[in-house]
């Protein structure tokens, strides 16, 4: 699978899918981005995309994954300011 910076993912994707891998699920995400839930799914479906996934379990998985992993030192995967 490939990492934000290899599939291209937009800097809100990447928020979005770090709060998914915190464990932030539809509205709640939605809220925290101060976005609408509706325009939450389109990013959400985006990263399935570029992601080469297929279900929301796969992405959670993935999510999680990423934030067990250190970032890359030029990577700006880490852009949520959810800390």
């Amino acid at each position: 699978m490939p990492t934000p910076d290899e599939a291209g993912l937009t800097a809100r994707e990447r928020q979005v899918i770090e709060l998914i891998g915190r464990g932030l699920r539809g509205r709640a995400a939605a809220a925290r981005l101060g976005m609408a839930y509706f325009t939450l799914r389109k990013h959400r479906l985006n990263i399935l995309r570029k992601l080469g996934l297929t279900t929301a379990a796969q992405l959670s998985a993935a999510a999680a994954a990423m934030l067990a992993q250190p970032p890359a030192p030029d990577s700006d995967f880490n852009c949520a300011g959810t800390d």
